[in-house]
């Protein structure tokens, strides 16, 4: 299925399973501070665009440590208001994202 690259919505994110803004996506907005993404995009993201115009969005990913795989770390890539990512292979973080979450979520960084 083609993704669309229409995400022009106000306080909107928009996350594709492709590169370039192809593929399955999702569409999150009205949401408070942190929200899971779907099954089907879960660890498949790999463009996004970050329609909020006053807030950094995070795009994170639990994982565990070699010496307590229960312990979870966060690590992601994020974007600044009304910017847009093409390819998160770029940023070393394709296909690792299982979350989506604003800057002011307490303890994400």
């Amino acid at each position: 299925m083609t993704g669309n690259y229409h995400c022009w919505q106000d306080r909107t994110v928009c996350i594709w399973t492709d590169p370039y803004f192809r593929g399955d996506s999702q569409t999150i907005s009205g949401f408070d501070h942190y929200r899971d993404l779907s099954p089907f995009l879960h660890d498949k993201a790999s463009s996004w665009m970050n329609m909020n115009y006053s807030t950094r969005m995070y795009l994170g990913e639990w994982v565990g440590t070699f010496w307590d795989p229960h312990y979870k770390l966060v690590r992601g890539a994020y974007l600044e208001p009304q910017q847009a990512g093409t390819n998160l292979a770029d940023d070393k973080f394709d296909n690792k994202a299982d979350f989506l979450a604003r800057e002011d979520w307490a303890g994400l960084w």
